[in-house]
């Protein structure tokens, strides 16, 4: 089995077209400056995918932090 690549992202792109779906992993670089600023990120992965898988991996994350919502709420409530 081929060994895939692990990456940590902060922040992405997406980019959306008829045939097909871009997400863009990107990893931001600190900065002292103050103020506000737009920092793209180093781009450290990108996933290309049909827009059925997509709407299939929307689906199953809106699910997931939906369900860890309610585990954490569970987890936080103060019973007396």
């Amino acid at each position: 089995m081929p060994d895939f690549p692990d990456f940590f992202a902060d922040g992405f792109s997406l980019t959306v077209g008829p045939f097909g779906v871009v997400i863009t992993f990107q990893l931001s670089q600190p900065t002292l400056e103050p103020g506000a600023h737009v920092d793209p990120g180093i781009v450290v992965a990108r996933a290309r995918m049909t827009p059925a898988l997509a709407k299939a991996l929307s689906q199953g994350l809106n699910d997931a932090v939906a369900q860890q919502a309610t585990v954490q709420q569970a987890e936080t409530t103060v019973r007396h």
